[in-house]
């Protein structure tokens, strides 16, 4: 099978090609077949122009590495890995553009793509690849504090597995049990509303629902009279989208009605603005892992030198989704690296990652801390 040559080498057994020409628009429905000591080649697809370049140049940083080290390890009949890279431009429009590219490609068979970790783009591209019978790992998600439309086609998988506050939120009430009683509390912005409007969307489609609403408007000081109604109606667990400087006066007030109340906030109150213990004891934040807890990788936060925390996320999950995908494409057809991805466990930088049935990986994008003596603590995974 020929191939173009690659703008830069790897060790070993890869190579990478630089792919920006302008879409092709017709779909292939030809057969994706991988045979053993053959050539695979996997899109990866981001963002190189545009406001999200940078984030871009962290992911193909973090996708030159995985494959950099996985080189060593590899058997000497194991298939070499071509990489094509896609500028998606971090919109839906260039999502949509990419994978009609990729699935109207008639000289190089693509088997698989990595990336599109803006939703926007992802969203829109993952039910062309699932048409066309190509495997989609969507990696390195942003996270958003609104949960988009998850599964897009049966190819379409997602690493880290969701990138809601508010369905991180959720799944924290509804652990509760049914006895919890929810009120959702917020602040008037547009960050708190659709932050918990997914709190509600979720707690509904579990057959939950909240007890009441109650909003305030930013700059208020005296919430008692809220308060007060939160403990008539017996609530017993508050979701709570509010910045610091209403919450550190807000929270008091509804604990001295009710000292047992749970509080589980959105991101906004994970800042030293709110750390005092006196009023931030015990309330639960929600707020992304911490991805350089374990030596390896820190090492390889090192070694990426992405600029921001983000980023680094970003980067180290896409890191991830190589050797995900490096492990279920290994001399298979496509539909049978779908069945891999679906079924099978993957050993990554990580840890074990595993995809549930609507293609979401055990790894979560938010996770909750607890605010314990001023301090933020991380709970287990």
């Amino acid at each position: 099978m020929a191939t173009r040559p690659p703008l830069f080498s790897l060790p070993a057994k890869f190579a990478a090609l630089l792919m920006m020409s302008a879409p092709t628009l017709v779909l292939c429905c030809a057969p994706r077949l991988v045979m053993a000591a053959e050539t695979i080649h996997i899109a990866v697809a981001l963002p190189l122009s545009g406001a999200q370049e940078r984030l871009g140049q962290a992911i193909k940083s973090a996708v030159t590495a995985a494959l950099t080290d996985r080189a060593a390890a590899l058997r000497d009949d194991a298939p070499s890995v071509d990489v094509i890279w896609l500028d998606d431009a971090c919109s839906g429009a260039g999502g949509a553009a990419v994978a009609r590219q990729v699935a109207g490609m008639t000289s190089t068979v693509v088997v698989g793509v990595i990336g599109h970790a803006c939703p926007s783009a992802a969203q829109t591209a993952a039910p062309i690849y699932s048409a066309a019978g190509i495997a989609f790992l969507q990696a390195g998600a942003l996270p958003a504090h609104r949960e988009p439309s998850l599964r897009q086609g049966h190819t379409h998988f997602r690493l880290p597995g969701q990138s809601s506050q508010g369905r991180t939120i959720a799944d924290a009430l509804i652990n509760a049990g049914p006895l919890a009683r929810v009120a959702l509390v917020r602040d008037r912005t547009r960050f708190a509303t659709d932050a918990l409007q997914s709190v509600a969307a979720a707690l509904l489609s579990a057959g939950r629902s909240s007890v009441l609403t109650e909003t305030f408007t930013g700059g208020d000081k005296d919430f008692g009279p809220l308060a007060q109604r939160l403990k008539n109606a017996a609530i017993s667990h508050v979701a709570l989208a509010a910045f610091a400087s209403e919450a550190v006066l807000l929270v008091p007030q509804l604990r001295a009605v009710n000292p047992t109340l749970e509080i589980i906030a959105t991101d906004q109150l994970a800042g030293q603005d709110f750390a005092n213990p006196l009023t931030s004891e015990g309330v639960r934040v929600v707020m992304a892992p911490d991805y350089t807890s374990s030596p390896r990788t820190a090492d390889l936060v090192r070694r990426l030198g992405a600029s921001t925390a983000a980023w680094n996320r970003s980067a180290i999950a896409t890191y991830a989704a190589v050797e995900v995908f490096a492990a279920a494409a290994d001399g298979r057809t496509a539909p049978a690296i779908t069945n891999e991805l679906q079924t099978n466990t993957f050993q990554t930088v990580l840890g074990p990652v595993r995809f549930d049935a609507t293609g979401a990986a055990d790894l979560p994008a938010y996770v909750l801390h607890t605010w314990t003596n001023g301090t933020l603590v991380q709970s287990a995974r």
